[in-house]
């Protein structure tokens, strides 16, 4: 996917806003922010939900946004993180998914591979967002 002069808006400037932010600029996209909460002293334009919903190319909502009232009426392109990530990772994945328990075994296994000498880094809504470690992936044996 092409990103190059392309505007992406970004809906949610949470940990995964932040990481998909810089990851896209770092692509050549021209990033814009619309997030609920007031946001000051970012590098990236802030919108209107308005805006953001029909003059960006690509979309990526943070996973907590609900988009279901507007998926039908934006006819840009829905992106999302983990597909992003899936397109640029290249070392050993290590999902973990589930309703109870997450962050606690992401933590517990990213120590043990730690500790027997594997370099594992935690991504996600734990640890660094999943954009954020694609330029340092060479750096970890396991994400």
């Amino acid at each position: 996917m092409k990103f190059n002069g392309k505007t992406v808006g970004i809906w949610g400037f949470g940990i995964v806003g932040k990481s998909a932010a810089e990851f896209l600029t770092q692509k050549g996209a021209h990033v814009v922010i619309y997030d609920d909460r007031p946001l000051s002293n970012i590098p990236y334009p802030i919108v209107s939900r308005k805006e953001l919903l029909t003059h960006t190319d690509y979309l990526l909502p943070s996973p907590g946004v609900s988009t279901t009232s507007v998926r039908s009426s934006y006819h840009g392109t829905w992106l999302n993180e983990l597909d992003l990530f899936q397109t640029y990772v290249t070392r050993s994945v290590i999902a973990i998914t589930g309703s109870v328990g997450k962050t606690s075994v992401t933590e517990g296994l990213t120590y043990a591979l730690n500790q027997v000498g594997k370099k594992a880094v935690a991504v996600g809504n734990v640890g660094k967002g999943m954009l954020s470690i694609i330029q340092e992936q060479e750096h970890y044996d396991y994400i």
